[in-house]
Formats: C-alpha cells, sequence, structure tokens
C-alpha cells in the first residue's frame, strides 16, 4: 500500500510543516486542520485523506521497536536514509540544487514569485526546473526515514518566511 496515499512527498513535508508550525504557534489541532483545509483542496488533495497519512506517519514512528541488542545487526535493523539522502541532507546538490535552494525555489513559485526571474535567479529554465524538481521528487519519495522529506518541508517554510520578511519585516517573528 502506498505510504502517502497517492499524495506527493513533496505536499506530504510541506503541509506536515505547516501543521507543525500551526501547532507551535498555539492553534489546537482542529483550528490547524481547518486552516490548512482550503489550501489541500486548492492542491487537489483531500484534507481527510492527508490527515490520515498525517497519522499514519505518526504512528509508524511512535510503533518503530528499537532493537533490544548491540552490534552490527541492531545497526542494520534501525530505519535507514536512502543512499543519497545523507550526502543531500548534508548539502550535496541535485540536478544543480541543494536542498534548501530547491525548497526555496519551490516556495517561491508556490507564493507565485515571478517565474521567469526566479528559475533565472537559480540559473534555471524551464527544462533544467523540470528537471530538478523531478530528481527531487525522487529523492524525497525514496528516502524511507522521512529525514530528507522533513528537511525539505523546513526549508519550503523558511523560505515562505524569508519571503514574509521582505513582505513586512518583524511579521514572521510573531
Amino acid at each position: 500500500m502506498d505510504r502517502f496515499h497517492g499524495i506527493s512527498p513533496l505536499i506530504v513535508a510541506r503541509f506536515e510543516a505547516r501543521y507543525l508550525a500551526l501547532l507551535a504557534a498555539g492553534h489546537t489541532a482542529s483550528q490547524a486542520q481547518a486552516a490548512l483545509a482550503p489550501a489541500l483542496q486548492a492542491e487537489g488533495v483531500a484534507p481527510e485523506v492527508f490527515f490520515v497519512v498525517l497519522a499514519d506517519l505518526a504512528g509508524l514512528e511512535a510503533a518503530r521497536p528499537a532493537p533490544t541488542y548491540a552490534g552490527p545487526v541492531a545497526v542494520a535493523l534501525q530505519p535507514q536514509p536512502a543512499p543519497d539522502a545523507a550526502a543531500l541532507l548534508a548539502g550535496a546538490p541535485l540536478a544543480g540544487l541543494t536542498l534548501p535552494q530547491f525548497a526555496h525555489l519551490a516556495a517561491a513559485l508556490h507564493r507565485g514569485d515571478d517565474r521567469a526571474e526566479a528559475l533565472a535567479a537559480a540559473g534555471l529554465d524551464e527544462g533544467g526546473w523540470a528537471r530538478a524538481k523531478d530528481r527531487w521528487e525522487a529523492a524525497l519519495s525514496a528516502d524511507g526515514s522521512l529525514a530528507l522529506p522533513r528537511a525539505y518541508g523546513d526549508a519550503f517554510v523558511a523560505g515562505l518566511g524569508d519571503a514574509l520578511h521582505r513582505l513586512a519585516p518583524g511579521v514572521a517573528d510573531t
């Protein structure tokens, strides 16, 4: 069964980060869900399916048993990032973009920045963006530890916050 119920891992990571940010800001779970529902629907995602995925992910992590013995077998039993995930988390570029660069560019395009200007600032044309997006989506989907999608979500939200700082300094800090 598809771990994300057909939802793109990029969308899961992005909205998981937004949901957690709302909770950290003092919203109840119901308030956070209601706040995210329109944006999820705009992405073509049924909110009730997304929140089932989110609950499943939380349950998977909580239910993951710790090994009861030490040694190489115990290490092998621990969830490991996809082979390239560790390098990507450490700043290795993929298709010419590091994880923060990819997430910030995705955030810029999501918030409606001038597309040609945003791509040019990243040194990409439409074809380069398509290739980068495809390669990053594949890497994010392949990371069974979810470390890479979570880092993407954090960087995406930071990219949105950077825009908020430029538009209204001090607002993103509250």
